[in-house]
């Protein structure tokens, strides 16, 4: 999809910087696939600073897919 290349691409400009890594485990965990969001997820944390004042949210959609899947609707 044409949302995967422009997270390539950020991610080529700037490899150091958490925004493009956070934004496509966003989109992946939108689409169901919460284990390759954790990945990218756990990549945005590593590279955001201690002092970052959207390190939080980082923090939590960590914490949300490491908890395991929802449970199914009744």
């Amino acid at each position: 999809p044409a949302s995967r290349l422009a997270f390539e691409q950020a991610r080529a400009i700037r490899p150091d910087h958490p925004a493009p890594y956070f934004f496509e485990g966003l989109a992946l965990a939108r689409s169901g696939q919460r284990e390759q969001a954790l990945l990218f997820f756990q990549r945005a944390l590593q590279l955001t600073p201690a002092g970052a004042s959207y390190r939080s949210m980082v923090e939590q959609a960590v914490a949300a897919l490491s908890e395991g899947p929802p449970s199914p609707a009744r």
